[in-house]
């Protein structure tokens, strides 16, 4: 079954993904007992540059792919739980 989402929808959704993205990656590195430096190490950026894009919640894609790889987790694992459920 198809289900057509709002433009509005989207938006909160998106809204939401930004708002806990980097509290979802940190809580991420704390189970894994990783720093955001040791991640952005692996990344190989600066951590300044990690800790910008944690914030502005809007990573591209072969950002995410890297961060995944860094923490040794699926893409999928990165996006915060209340936005799989919905």
């Amino acid at each position: 079954m198809l289900i057509k989402k709002s433009t509005e929808d989207i938006f909160i959704n998106k809204n939401k993904f930004m708002n806990g993205f980097e509290n979802w990656i940190k809580d991420i590195c704390k189970r894994k007992h990783m720093k955001l430096k040791d991640v952005s190490n692996k990344m190989g950026v600066e951590p300044a540059s990690l800790t910008r894009t944690l914030k502005g919640g809007n990573p591209r894609l072969d950002t995410l792919v890297k961060l995944s790889e860094a923490l040794e987790v699926e893409i999928t694992a990165l996006i915060p739980q209340e936005i799989k459920s919905e």
